[in-house]
C-alpha cells in the first residue's frame, strides 16, 4: 500500500463511523462477539496483512488523485469530526461499537499504518 492509498483507507473508516460511506456486515461472527471485540481492540496486536473491509480497500477502489499534504489534512478533518460526534455507526468487522471502542478502534488502525511506514 502506498503512503497515498494508507491515508485515503483510513480516512475511509473515518467516514464509515461518521455514516458518510455506506458498508455492510463481513468478516466473522467471533468479531462482532465482545470477547472478539476485546481481543482485536485492547489485546492482541494486528499483523501485516490483516484483513480490511471492502469499503476500505484501497487496492480494489480506485483512489482519488491528491497529494499527500491534501490527504493528510484530510484525515486530520476527519478525526476532529468523529471527536465530535454524538453517535457513530456500525463497524463492517465489529459491529455497533461505544464511542470509547470506535476511537479504540481508529488510533489502533492508524497506530497499525503509520508502524508501517516507520524507518
Amino acid at each position: 500500500m502506498s503512503l497515498e492509498q494508507m491515508l485515503s483507507h483510513c480516512s475511509a473508516q473515518l467516514e464509515m463511523a461518521l455514516g458518510e460511506k455506506s458498508s455492510s456486515i463481513q468478516g466473522s461472527f467471533l468479531m462482532r462477539t465482545s470477547v472478539g471485540r476485546w481481543l482485536l481492540l485492547y489485546t492482541l496486536p494486528w499483523p501485516k496483512g490483516s484483513i480490511t473491509p471492502q469499503e476500505m480497500n484501497m487496492l480494489k477502489q480506485e483512489a482519488k488523485p491528491a497529494e499527500i499534504e491534501e490527504r493528510k489534512l484530510y484525515l486530520l478533518a476527519y478525526l476532529e469530526k468523529v471527536q465530535q460526534a454524538d453517535q457513530l455507526h456500525a463497524h463492517p468487522f465489529f459491529g455497533n461499537l461505544s464511542k470509547a471502542d470506535w476511537q479504540r478502534l481508529i488510533y489502533k488502525h492508524i497506530d497499525h499504518h503509520l508502524q508501517q511506514f516507520s524507518a
